[in-house]
């Protein structure tokens, strides 16, 4: 099975909300969270997308105790279409969809988290409205081979809760694609929470805001770099005795 085919199936038997017309909309009661999943099959793509369900299910959860609704929107009303009915767009697992990302964050009508594009020139200020969950090529290429920005071994600081609701709702193990796309959804949720808003610009604010921190479980409070919006955090890989070694930022 195709990933738009995966998420439609998988998303669609999970109890989200379907998408309302522009007239059914309350102006900025719910946080529309939009996925542009990976054209093709790939092991990232599948991983990603059930990170962002699972994030999806338990924003939900939180935003409806906090006011704040969470709903997923179509991926063409987000990220292809522009027609700015998602607040943030999620995507990235795959290079086919890299150009789409850049070309959504620079019509600034939504903010934009990108989960695996890796080019270094991506990385700029200058491209006000895209933030990076995922790594930059650089930074893997100072990392050890195989590093990742998750690991299903990982046991401190509630990585290891974690893992488990990830395996229990979906029978397989935890990885970087999945903690990423997990991670996007959560990041959009306390952006929206902290601006009091679902405005794509005062989501983009908030993720620059002084003091504004993220827990993703990986033992240290996670922020995105003003420069060039990457999200800074350490990557893991297998040591040679079976550990796990942690590559600083």
């Amino acid at each position: 099975m195709s990933i738009s085919l995966l998420i439609s199936a998988t998303l669609a038997g999970s109890g989200f909300l379907a998408m309302p017309t522009p007239q059914e909309r309350a102006p900025g009661d719910t946080l529309w969270i939009a996925f542009q999943p990976a054209t093709g099959a790939s092991a990232a793509g599948h991983a990603a997308t059930l990170g962002v369900q699972l994030g999806i299910e338990e924003a939900q959860q939180t935003g409806s105790m906090l006011g704040r609704p969470v709903a997923l929107a179509p991926a063409a009303g987000g990220a292809a279409g522009g027609s700015g009915s998602a607040s943030a767009v999620i995507g990235g697992s795959g290079a086919e969809e890299c150009e789409t990302l850049l070309a959504a964050a620079e019509r600034g009508t939504a903010l934009v988290l990108n989960l695996g594009c890796g080019a270094d020139s991506l990385r700029s200020a200058r491209h006000a409205m895209l933030f990076h969950v995922g790594a930059s090529d650089s930074l893997h290429g100072r990392a050890p081979p195989g590093a990742s920005l998750w690991l299903p071994d990982l046991d401190r600081y509630g990585a290891a809760q974690l893992n488990e609701r990830f395996t229990a709702r979906f029978g397989e193990p935890m990885t970087g694609p999945a903690w990423a796309g997990w991670m996007a959804v959560k990041i959009a949720l306390e952006a929206s929470l902290r601006a009091r808003s679902t405005d794509p610009a005062a989501l983009a604010a908030a993720l620059l805001a002084p003091g504004m921190r993220f827990d993703g479980h990986k033992g240290r409070a996670l922020s995105f770099r003003r420069a060039d919006h990457q999200l800074v955090q350490p990557l893991y890989a297998a040591g040679s005795a079976g550990d796990i070694e942690e590559v600083a930022p």
